[in-house]
C-alpha cells in the first residue's frame, strides 16, 4: 500500500479477531502441553510415583497459566482450562495422602477393609490412572481418619527415633584433671563437665515421652516408650549422682592428696573412692557416650556406693574438724581450708600466721626448743617445743607461768595455750593487785607489769578507793574525803604526764597513754560525783559506772554496772589502746551491759564515724574478752553467720556484726532464729544446748552485737523478729572536745583543755564556712587522726616544741591535703585566728624531696612546688592512714604523684609495688569472688586475689599497694569498710578473713566522691589534687625539653609564640577575657581542662611540627620563623578550637588573627607563611602545607566525584571539605599513635568517613569496629578485643605478628550509665588505654599486657539541640541518647568537634549523587535537581523544628541518614518511567512521605506534615497531581514474572495494587498455609511500605503497632513478594541467650554461605532477654556479631567461602579479607524487621 501511495486503512475488527486467534493459539498450546504431561503422569506406576514432583509440576502449570495475559484468562475457553487445571490439582491431595510415608501395611489393610476396594499396591500394573478410576474421593472421610492415625503414629515413631538418635550420639565432655600428688601414674585423671546441656536434653526428652504416653495413638509403641522412660530416668539419676560424687571427690582429693595429714581409716576409704572414681572416669574417657556410661551394668550402684563412702568420709571429716573445733573453739573463726592447713603442719611455728584470726592483737607465740645440753633426766625433752609466752603486735610479751608443750595435736596444745593465757593473765593480775603501791610508787609498779594488767588493776583500785571515800563520808563524816581523793588523782595524772616527757620506748609510751586516758576519765567522773553531791555508793550516778571488784569468795575479778555483773575474761590483747570514755560511750556501755544482763544483744545505730564498732570493742577490752568483728555484705548467708555464732558460743567471745543491715532480708530471718536460740539458752543458764542440729558448749560470756548506718545506700530495714533481739542505742554526736582533751592530755599536753577547744572550734567553723565537698569529713575519724598525729609529733620530732605549734602543725598537715584551692586560704585564716602570732615551719624531708625531684627530672617532668608538696602530703597521709584517696578532676597529676612516690620509695630502699584495678570495669562478683551455693565452691575475684597476694609474708623492706583507679560508689566500696577502718580485715563470702599487713595499703584514684557514703569517706585519708596546681606551662616546658632541647632556634621561636598566644587564648576561652573586654566564657562540646588542651596542642605539634625538623635534617627545606609561626597557628586552631562550638570558633579565629599581627592576603590569592589566608572566612577552613609553604582551603583538596552505578548506595562516598578535614585530623593522630575522639551530631559523616579512611590503610593494619549501645557491657568489649589478639609472650598479647590493630569505637557514649554515674564499658577501656592491659575474665585472673593498638572513637554530641538551616551556615541536628563520658577517660584522647555539615556540604553531597544519576534523564528533570535538594533540606529543617521526640513519640528521631534514604530511593528511578518533571517530582514527594510521615502516630502530625509539603514551592504548581492519593511506588508489578525486570514505578491506585496481590496471596497461602487473608487498602499500603524498605540496600524496619495489627503477617507477605526467605526464632521453655546465638549462627550461614536473601522477623514477645537487642544492634551497625563464632568455626567459614570470594572480587587471600567478604554478604542479604508494641514503657526504655 505504501509502495502505491495508497493510505493505510485501519480494520479494528480484524485486529481484534487476530488478537483473539493468537490468544486461543497460546491457550491451545498450553492445554496441549498439559494434556501430554497428564498422559505421562497417568501411566506412571503407583510404586514409582513421586507425588511431590507431580504436585510441583502441576503447580508450575497453574503458575504459568496465571502469568498469561489477562485477555487470555478471561475468555470462556480460558476459564474452562483454568477450571480443568484446578480440578486436576484438587484431585491430587488425596493422592498425596495415599502416598504419605505414614501409611504402613496395617493401614492399607484397614483402608481395603473399610472401603471394600481391592488395592494391590505390590502390583506392577497399578498406575496413577488406575487410582483415579477407583474414585477414592468418595471415601475421603475414612481415608482421612486412617491417615490422621497413621500420621500421629508416625510422629511418635519419629520422636522415638529422634530420641534414640540423640542419646546414641550424645557424649560427655571429658577433661583432663591434674592431681596434687607425687605419684606420677596417679597425677592425671579425668572429669566430666558441661552436664547442664545434657540435663536439659534429658528434661526435654522426658517431657516428650510423657506427652507421648498420654496420646491415644501410642498403642504399638507403648513398650518402647516405657523402656526409654526407664533408660532416661536412669541416666538422669546417674548423672545427678555422678556430679555430686565428682564434686565431693575433687574436694576430698585436695584434702587427702594435697595434705600431709594422716587420716588413717578415712585415708583408706578415700583410696577406695579414688580408685573406683578413677576407674569409672577412665572407662568413660574411652567411651564417652552418655547412654553407655550411665546405663553400664551396676553403674548407679557403683556411684551410690561411692557416694555412701564419700558421705561417710565427709561426715567423719566434718566430725573430725568439729572435734578439732570443739577442742579448740577458736578454730571456728577459720575456714575449713585454713584449719586443714594448720592441722596438716607438723611445725608449731606454722600456726603464727593464723593467730591474728583467733586472738585479738596477737602477733606471735614465743616458742623455745630444748636442746641436747639438758640433764639426762630431762633427755626426753630434747626434741620438744614449748610456748613460753604471747607477743602482741606491738612486741609486748606476756610470759606464761607454765610453759606449754606444743607437740602432738595442735588443737590440744592450742587449747592449753588459751587456758594458760587466761591463767597467766589472772595470776599476774592477782599479783599486781597485791603489790599495788607495795613498797613502791605507782610508776615503779606500772613498769613491772604488762599494759592490760596495769590498766585493769588501776581501775580495780580506783573503784575500791572511790567506795572507800564513800565509806569515809558516810561512817567517819569526812565530807571532803572525795575532794581530797581528787587531789590524789591529779597527782597520779601529773606523775604520769611528767614521766611521758622522758625518753621512753614506744610500748612504755603506749602503756602510760592508755592508763592516763582511763585515769583522766576516773578523775572527771569523781568531779561529777562531787558536783552532783553524790555521797553514797548505792546512788545511781555511781552504780551506772563500770566498776571493777576482786571478790574473795569467788577469788576472781568481776565487773559490775547497775545490776549487771560480769566475770573478767583475761583475754590478752597487748597494747592496743583504749577509747576516751565520753557520756555517749558511757551510755553505750550501760545499754550493752543491761542488754547482756537480760540475755539480749545490742544494736548501736548512727552515722559513720561516731564510734559504734569501736565502743563495742572497747567494752570487750575492758572486760578482757575477745571481740570478733565481721563486716557484713550482700554475699553473706545464714550458714556463714551460723558458723561464726557457733564459734562465739563455744569461745565465750563477743561478736560484732558491722553494718548488719547490708545482709539480705531473707538471710536475716534465719539469723534471727539462730540468735534467739542462743539467747534462750543463756536465759536458762545452760552450759550446752542444741544449735543448728548439734549439741554445742555455751559459755555465758558470749555476746552478739550489730551496728548499722540507717538510711545509707545498700541498707535494708531489719525485720521485727531481728529488732526484738537487740536493744537499740542511738549513736549520733560524739563529744569531740572531751575526746580531744583526754587524748591530748594522755599524750602529755598540759594545756589539753584549751587546745581541744580550739580543735573543736576549728572543725565547727571549717564545716560551716568551707565549701561543701563530697570528700570533706569533719567527723570523729578525721578528728582522731589529727590527735594521733599530734601524739606522734609530740613524742618524736617535736618533743621540746610549744604545744600550740605541735597541734597547729598536725591540724595543718592533716587537713590541708584534702582542701580545694579556694578553701586553703580560708582554712589558714581560721588557723591564724585560733593560733594568733604563731608560725609553724613546714617539715622538710631532705632525702625524700631530693629523690622525688630526681625521679621527676628523670621522667622529664617539670618541677612544680605544688606537685612535690602533694607527693609529700600523700606520703604523710599514708603514715597515719592505711587507706588513702587521691581525689581531684582529671589532669591534676594524680597518677604522676602516685607513681613518683612509689618510685621514690623504691629508690630509698623500700621497694614499692602498685597493683592497679578499675573496680567499675567488672561486676561485684568478679571483684570480690563468689561462693557457689550448690557446690560451696569458691571462685576468687580480682580484689580477693590481689588482697591475698599482697598480704603474703615478706622479709624484705617493701610496700605493696592496691590502687583502685576508678569511680567510688556505695555498692562495691562498702565491702572494703572493715579493711579501711582499724580492723583492717577483709571478710569474704566463703568465711575467709584476711588482715591487711602493715606493709600493705589501699589507694584510691578517683575524680570525686559524689556517690560514696560518709562511712567510706570517714575511713580514708584524703589528698585533693587540684588541676590548677599544674596548669599548661609545665606541659609546654616538658614538651620543649623532650623534643627541641638541642635546637635552640626553634625552641626560642616556639617560646616566643607561646608567650604571645597561649595565656591570652586561655583567658579568652576559660574566663572570657581579652585585652579590652570581658565576655561569657566559651562553651565546649566536651569540657576540657587547660592541661587537656595543652596536651592536645603538644600532640598536634608531634604530628605536624616534629616531622618538619626531621625533613629539615634531610635538607628538604629550611625551617624559618614564618614557617614555624604558620605551623603554630595550624596547631592552635585544632587544639584550642577543637572542642568549641561554631560561634565560639569564629570569635577565637578573630582573636588569633588579631594576636598574630599578620596581614590578610587579597581575596582569591594563596597565603604564604607569614600571611593569613583570606579565601574563606576562618582559619578552620584552611590547612597549611609546609611543603608548598602556603595556606590552602579545604575545598581545593576535594577530589572529583566519579559516579559508579555498579556500586551499592552505602558504598558511595562524596568527599566534602568536612570529610577531607576529618581525614587529615585522623591521619595526623594515627601517625603518632595517639587515641583520637570525634564528637559530632548524628549524620555528620563521622562513621562513614572514618570507616572509609581506615579501609584504605595498608595491609599491616587490622580493623576492628566496636559499635556501642545502651546494652554494651565491659565483658562484650573485652571478648571482642581479645578475639583479635594473639599471645606474644607470657603475659603480652597483640594482633597477629607484624600487624597493628586499629579499633574504631563508634557511638562511644551510648553504654548505659549505672545509678552511680559510671559506664562499665568505658571503665574497662580507661584501664586498657591508660595501663595498656586488663585482667583476664577467667579463673586465672592474670594481668594481660596488650600492645600495638591504635584507637579511633566517635560519639554524638552530649545533649540534643537544633537550629534553622540557613545558607552558608552550619546545621545542628537532633541527636540520639548521648551521655556525658568520664572526663578522666576523655583525657587520654585528642578530641575534635565535627560540626554538622553546612548547607553547602549537604547540597554538594546530595546534588552530586543525584545529578550523576539523572544524566540519562530529560533535561527538564536534570534542571530541577538543585531545587529538589533545596526543598528536601527545607522540609527536613521544618521536620526537626516541629516534630520533636516525646515519651509518647520516642521514635520521632530524625537525622541526616533520613536525607540519605530519600536520595537512595530516588536512585531506583529510570528515565523510561520518569520521563517528565511531574513524574519525577511525584516520586520525590513519595520518598519524603515514606521517610518522614510513616513514623507519625496521630492524625494531627500527618496533617501538619501535609501542610509543609503543600506549601513547598516545587509542589504548589502541580499540587493536585503530585499529592493525588494513593502515593505509592514499588517494583512488584512484575513480582510473579521472574524473567521480567523490576521497575520502580507509580502504582496508580489501590485496585491495581490489589489485583497484583490477589495473585501473590494465592501463592503465599499455598506455601505458608495461611487462610482467609483479606487485603484492604491500609493493609496494601503497609505491605507496599514494608516491601519498599526491604528492596533497599541494608533496608531494615521497625514496625510499631498494637498487638493484632498484622505487623508480622504483612511483613511475611512483603518478604515473600520480594522473593526473600523468612527467618524467625522459635521460643521454647528454656530458650535463652545461648539459644539465640545458635539461631543467629543458622541465620548467618543462610545469608552468608547459602547466599539467600532473608528477612529476619523478631517481635517484642520474642525478646525475652534484653541482651538480644545488643546482638541486633551489632548486626545493624557492623553486619556481624564479633564474638558469635569461635576461631575454629570462623576458619571453617573462611575456607568454605574462600574460592567464591577470590573469584568474585579478586581480593587477597588473607583470612581477614575473606572474612570481610563473608560479613559483606551477610550485610547485603540480611534485612531485619523488628515488630514492637508501643503500649507501656518497654519500647521507650529500649
Amino acid at each position: 500500500m505504501k509502495l502505491f501511495h495508497i493510505p493505510l486503512i485501519n480494520y479494528p475488527n480484524l485486529i481484534y479477531l487476530q488478537k483473539e486467534i493468537n490468544n486461543l493459539n497460546t491457550l491451545s498450546d498450553f492445554y496441549d502441553e498439559f494434556k501430554r504431561n497428564e498422559k505421562i503422569w497417568s501411566n506412571i506406576l503407583w510404586t514409582e510415583l513421586d507425588i511431590n514432583d507431580l504436585m510441583i509440576n502441576v503447580d508450575l502449570f497453574i503458575k504459568n497459566f496465571r502469568r498469561l495475559s489477562s485477555d487470555i484468562k478471561i475468555t470462556s475457553v480460558g476459564r474452562v482450562v483454568e477450571k480443568y487445571l484446578t480440578d486436576f490439582r484438587s484431585s491430587l491431595p488425596i493422592m498425596v495422602d495415599l502416598k504419605n510415608e505414614a501409611l504402613r501395611e496395617r493401614h492399607w489393610k484397614q483402608i481395603i477393609q473399610e472401603t471394600n476396594i481391592d488395592i494391590d499396591l505390590t502390583s506392577n500394573v497399578l498406575t496413577l490412572e488406575n487410582i483415579f478410576q477407583m474414585n477414592l474421593y468418595q471415601y475421603n472421610d475414612i481415608l482421612q481418619n486412617i491417615l490422621q492415625t497413621a500420621i500421629k503414629e508416625l510422629q511418635i515413631e519419629k520422636n522415638l527415633k529422634d530420641i534414640q538418635q540423640q542419646w546414641n550420639t550424645m557424649h560427655f565432655q571429658i577433661h583432663k584433671h591434674i592431681r596434687n600428688t607425687t605419684i606420677q601414674q596417679d597425677r592425671s585423671s579425668f572429669i566430666i563437665s558441661g552436664v547442664d546441656d545434657i540435663l536439659q536434653a534429658l528434661e526435654d526428652s522426658t517431657l516428650l515421652l510423657n506427652s507421648i504416653t498420654t496420646s491415644r495413638f501410642v498403642g504399638i509403641y507403648l513398650s518402647q516408650v516405657e523402656q526409654w522412660i526407664r533408660i532416661l530416668s536412669l541416666i538422669s539419676d546417674v548423672i545427678k549422682l555422678w556430679i555430686i560424687v565428682q564434686q565431693k571427690w575433687i574436694y576430698l582429693e585436695n584434702i587427702f592428696l594435697g595434705s600431709s595429714l594422716q587420716f588413717g581409716d578415712e585415708a583408706k576409704r578415700f583410696d577406695t573412692v579414688d580408685k573406683l572414681s578413677r576407674k569409672i572416669m577412665l572407662d568413660t574417657s574411652r567411651n564417652s557416650l552418655v547412654k553407655d556410661a550411665c546405663t553400664h551394668p551396676g553403674r548407679y550402684d557403683e556411684l551410690k556406693s561411692i557416694l555412701n563412702l564419700i558421705e561417710k568420709i565427709q561426715k567423719n571429716l566434718n566430725d573430725y574438724l568439729d572435734t578439732k573445733r570443739q577442742l579448740f573453739s577458736r578454730f571456728y573463726f577459720l575456714s575449713d581450708d585454713e584449719l586443714l592447713s594448720i592441722i596438716g603442719q607438723s611445725n608449731p611455728n606454722d600456726i603464727q600466721e593464723y593467730l591474728q584470726k583467733m586472738f585479738d592483737n596477737i602477733g606471735a607465740l614465743n616458742f623455745i626448743q630444748y636442746d641436747k645440753t639438758v640433764d639426762i633426766e630431762e633427755e626426753y625433752q630434747q626434741n620438744l617445743i614449748y610456748a613460753i609466752g604471747m607477743i602482741s603486735l606491738e612486741k609486748e610479751e606476756m610470759s606464761f607461768i607454765n610453759p606449754i608443750e606444743c607437740n602432738g595435736k595442735v588443737e590440744i596444745w592450742m587449747n592449753n595455750i588459751e587456758k594458760e593465757m587466761k591463767y597467766s593473765n589472772r595470776w599476774i593480775t592477782k599479783e599486781a593487785i597485791f603489790y599495788y603501791r607495795f613498797k613502791q610508787n605507782r610508776l615503779e609498779w606500772m613498769r613491772k607489769y604488762i599494759g592490760m594488767v596495769v590498766l585493769v588493776v588501776s581501775q580495780l583500785w580506783s573503784t575500791w578507793e572511790i567506795e572507800d571515800q564513800f565509806n569515809k563520808m558516810l561512817t567517819l563524816n569526812q565530807s571532803s574525803a572525795m575532794k581530797t581523793y581528787v587531789k590524789q588523782l591529779n597527782s597520779q595524772i601529773e606523775e604520769i604526764v611528767f614521766e611521758m616527757r622522758k625518753s621512753l620506748t614506744l610500748n612504755e609510751y603506749n602503756k602510760y597513754e592508755t592508763v592516763l586516758t582511763i585515769d583522766v576519765h576516773i578523775r572527771d567522773m569523781v568531779d561529777i560525783l562531787i558536783r552532783d553531791g553524790i555521797n553514797e555508793s548505792h546512788d545511781f550516778a555511781w552504780q551506772c559506772q563500770l566498776r571493777f571488784y576482786w571478790l574473795s569468795k569467788e577469788d576472781n575479778l568481776y565487773l559490775q554496772q547497775c545490776n549487771g555483773k560480769f566475770e573478767y575474761g583475761y583475754e590478752y590483747m597487748g597494747l592496743n589502746g583504749r577509747l576516751v570514755i565520753t557520756p555517749l560511750t558511757d551510755r553505750i556501755y550501760l545499754t550493752i551491759t543491761q542488754a547482756l544482763s537480760m540475755f539480749l544483744g545490742c544494736a548501736p545505730a548512727g552515722p559513720a564515724g561516731t564510734g559504734k564498732t569501736e565502743s563495742i570493742k572497747d567494752l570487750a577490752k575492758a572486760m578482757g574478752l575477745l571481740c570478733v568483728v565481721t563486716n557484713c555484705g550482700e554475699g553473706m548467708d545464714y550458714q556463714a553467720i551460723g558458723k561464726n555464732l557457733n564459734g562465739l558460743c563455744q569461745t565465750g567471745a563477743w561478736g560484732c556484726f558491722d553494718e548488719f543491715n547490708r545482709i539480705e532480708a531473707s538471710v536475716l530471718s534465719v539469723v534471727s532464729t539462730q540468735v534467739k536460740s542462743i539467747q534462750q539458752a543463756l536465759s536458762l543458764h545452760l552450759t550446752e544446748f542444741l544449735f543448728e542440729h548439734n549439741e554445742i558448749r555455751l559459755l555465758s560470756t558470749v555476746g552478739i552485737f550489730i551496728t548499722m548506718n540507717p538510711g545509707y545506700a545498700g541498707r535494708t530495714e531489719l525485720p521485727e523478729s531481728v529488732k526484738n533481739l537487740f536493744r537499740p542505742v542511738v549513736v549520733v554526736i560524739p563529744d569531740l572536745q572531751y575526746i580531744g582533751e583526754i587524748k591530748l592530755f594522755a599524750n602529755g599536753f598540759i594545756n589539753a583543755r584549751i587546745l581541744a577547744k580550739k580543735m573543736v572550734t576549728l572543725y565547727r567553723y571549717a564545716s560551716e564556712l568551707l565549701s561543701k565537698q563530697y570528700h570533706y569529713d569533719w567527723g570523729l575519724r578525721s578528728f582522731k587522726a589529727v590527735l594521733s598525729m599530734t601524739g606522734y609529733l609530740k613524742r618524736t620530732t617535736m618533743k621540746d616544741t610549744s604545744e600550740e605549734i605541735v597541734l597547729l602543725r598536725a591540724l595543718r598537715d592533716m587537713n590541708i591535703p584534702k582542701f580545694i584551692s579556694d578553701d586553703v586560704n580560708l582554712f589558714h585564716t581560721l588557723l591564724n585566728d585560733l593560733f594568733p602570732n604563731i608560725t609553724c615551719p613546714k617539715i622538710h624531708y631532705e632525702d625524700l624531696n631530693r629523690i622525688i625531684e630526681e625521679v621527676l627530672i628523670k621522667q622529664q617532668y617539670i618541677l612544680i612546688p605544688e606537685q612535690i608538696e602533694k607527693i609529700i602530703q600523700l606520703y604523710e597521709t599514708m603514715m597515719t592512714r592505711h587507706s588513702t584517696m587521691l581525689v581531684g578532676p582529671t589532669s591534676g597529676g594524680k597518677t604522676v604523684i602516685l607513681n613518683t612516690l612509689a618510685e621514690a620509695q623504691t629508690q630509698m630502699g623500700i621497694k614499692t609495688t602498685l597493683y592497679t584495678v578499675n573496680p567499675k570495669a567488672i561486676s561485684i562478683i568478679e571483684l570480690y569472688g563468689i561462693l557457689d551455693p550448690l557446690t560451696s565452691e569458691w571462685t576468687d575475684g580480682i580484689v580477693s586475689m590481689l588482697y591475698r597476694m599482697i598480704n603474703r609474708p615478706t622479709i624484705r623492706n617493701e610496700r605493696r599497694y592496691i590502687v583502685f583507679d576508678g569511680d567510688v560508689d556505695a555498692l562495691w566500696i562498702e565491702n572494703m569498710n572493715s579493711v579501711m577502718d582499724d580492723n583492717k580485715l577483709l571478710t569474704l563470702a566463703n568465711g575467709e578473713r584476711i588482715r591487711l599487713q602493715d606493709y600493705c595499703s589501699l589507694l584510691f584514684e578517683v575524680g570525686d566522691l559524689k556517690y560514696a557514703s560518709p562511712a567510706t569517706v570517714s575511713r580514708c585519708g584524703m589528698v585533693y589534687i587540684d588541676q590548677e596546681n599544674v596548669g599548661p606551662n609545665p606541659v609546654w616546658k616538658r614538651w620543649l625539653n623532650m623534643n627541641v632541647i638541642d635546637r635552640l632556634y626553634e625552641r626560642n621561636q616556639l617560646d616566643l609564640l607561646y608567650v604571645r598566644y597561649i595565656n591570652n587564648i586561655m583567658n579568652l576561652i576559660y574566663q572570657g577575657l581579652t585585652e579590652t573586654e570581658r565576655r561569657p566564657r566559651m562553651k565546649m562540646i566536651i569540657p576540657l581542662t587547660q592541661v587537656n588542651i595543652m596536651i592536645q596542642f603538644t600532640k598536634l605539634l608531634d604530628s605536624l611540627f616534629l616531622p618538619l625538623i626531621k625533613n629539615e635534617k634531610k635538607n628538604q627545606f629550611q625551617l624559618t620563623s614564618d614557617l614555624i609561626h604558620a605551623c603554630f597557628l595550624q596547631t592552635m586552631i585544632w587544639s584550642f578550637g577543637a572542642c568549641l562550638k561554631q560561634e565560639d570558633r569564629i570569635i577565637l579565629d578573630t582573636f588569633i588573627k588579631y594576636l598574630s599581627g599578620l596581614s590578610l592576603v587579597s581575596a582569591g590569592s594563596k597565603a604564604k607563611s607569614g600571611q593569613l589566608p583570606n579565601e574563606k572566612p576562618l582559619l578552620f577552613d584552611h590547612v597549611f602545607q609546609p611543603e608548598l609553604d602556603q595556606w590552602i582551603k579545604w575545598d581545593d583538596l576535594i577530589p572529583k566525584y566519579e559516579h559508579d552505578r555498579s556500586k551499592r548506595f552505602y558504598e558511595l562516598f562524596v568527599s566534602t571539605a568536612d570529610t577531607i578535614r576529618l581525614e587529615w585530623l585522623m591521619k595526623s593522630m594515627i601517625s603518632i599513635h595517639q587515641p583520637v575522639l570525634f564528637v559530632g551530631d548524628t549524620g555528620s559523616s563521622k562513621t562513614a568517613t572514618i570507616q572509609s579512611y581506615i579501609r584504605h590503610f595498608d595491609s599491616r593494619y587490622i580493623n576492628l569496629n566496636l559499635n556501642f549501645s545502651s546494652r554494651t557491657k565491659s565483658i562484650d568489649v573485652q571478648r571482642t578485643i581479645e578475639s583479635q589478639l594473639e599471645k606474644y609472650s607470657k603475659n603480652t598479647y597483640g594482633p597477629s605478628a607484624g600487624n597493628k590493630l586499629i579499633i574504631f569505637l563508634d557511638d562511644l557514649s551510648m553504654p548505659k550509665i549505672d545509678q552511680y554515674g559510671t559506664q562499665q564499658a568505658i571503665a574497662l577501656l580507661k584501664l586498657l588505654i591508660e595501663k595498656h592491659g586488663m585482667y583476664e575474665r577467667n579463673s586465672e585472673l592474670n594481668w594481660k599486657f596488650i600492645t600495638d593498638i591504635d584507637w579511633i572513637a566517635a560519639m554524638g554530641t552530649p545533649g540534643n539541640s537544633f537550629a534553622f538551616i540557613e545558607t552558608n551556615k552550619p546545621i545542628i541536628f537532633l541527636g540520639g541518647s548521648n551521655n556525658s563520658i568520664d572526663p578522666r577517660f576523655i583525657s587520654h584522647f585528642n578530641v575534635f568537634y565535627i560540626t554538622s555539615p553546612s548547607y553547602e556540604s549537604l547540597f554538594r553531597i546530595f546534588s552530586t549523587i543525584l545529578q550523576s544519576h539523572v544524566r540519562t534523564f530529560s533535561p527538564e528533570i536534570q534542571g530541577i535537581i538543585p531545587n529538589i535538594i533545596h526543598s528536601t533540606l527545607q522540609i527536613y529543617e521544618n521536620i526537626l523544628r516541629l516534630f520533636v521526640p516525646t515519651p509518647m513519640k520516642c521514635y520521632y528521631i530524625f537525622s541526616l541518614r533520613d536525607l540519605s534514604r530519600i536520595i537512595q530511593s530516588l536512585l531506583q528511578t529510570i528515565p523510561e518511567r520518569f520521563d517528565t518533571k511531574e513524574r519525577f517530582l511525584r516520586v520525590w514527594v513519595h520518598e519524603c512521605i515514606r521517610i518522614f510521615s510513616d513514623r507519625f502516630n496521630n492524625l494531627k502530625d500527618l496533617e501538619l506534615f501535609n501542610k509543609i509539603l503543600e506549601e513547598n514551592s516545587l509542589i504548589k504548581e502541580e499540587k493536585i497531581y503530585l499529592l493525588r492519593k494513593p502515593i505509592l511506588f514499588a517494583d512488584y508489578r512484575t513480582a510473579l514474572q521472574d524473567d521480567e525486570p523490576k521497575i520502580y514505578e507509580d502504582l496508580q491506585d489501590y485496585q491495581a495494587i490489589k489485583s497484583i496481590f490477589d495473585e501473590i496471596i494465592v501463592e503465599f497461602q499455598e506455601q505458608y498455609g495461611y487462610k482467609n487473608i483479606v487485603l484492604f487498602n491500609d493493609a496494601l499500603e503497609h505491605i507496599t511500605r514494608i516491601y519498599r524498605v526491604l528492596r533497599l540496600d541494608r533496608g531494615h524496619l521497625l514496625l510499631i503497632g498494637v498487638g493484632g495489627s498484622g505487623k508480622k503477617l504483612l511483613s511475611k507477605i512483603a518478604a515473600f513478594t520480594a522473593k526473600y526467605e523468612i527467618f524467625e526464632i522459635q521460643l521454647t521453655r528454656n530458650y535463652n541467650e545461648i539459644s539465640f546465638r545458635d539461631d543467629l549462627k543458622i541465620l548467618f550461614n543462610q545469608v552468608g554461605l547459602k547466599n539467600k536473601k532473608t528477612a529476619f522477623i523478631l517481635n517484642d514477645a520474642q525478646i525475652i532477654d534484653e541482651n538480644f537487642l545488643e546482638y541486633i544492634n551489632n548486626i545493624l551497625s557492623n553486619g556481624m556479631i564479633t564474638t558469635l563464632y569461635n576461631e575454629e568455626k570462623q576458619d571453617e567459614i573462611i575456607n568454605e567461602i574462600r574460592e567464591e570470594a577470590m573469584k568474585m572480587f579478586r581480593i587477597g587471600s588473607s583470612n581477614e579479607n575473606i572474612w570481610n567478604y563473608f560479613i559483606q554478604k551477610c550485610t547485603t542479604n540480611l534485612h531485619i524487621i523488628l515488630c514492637m508494641n508501643p503500649n507501656g514503657d518497654l519500647l521507650r526504655n529500649r
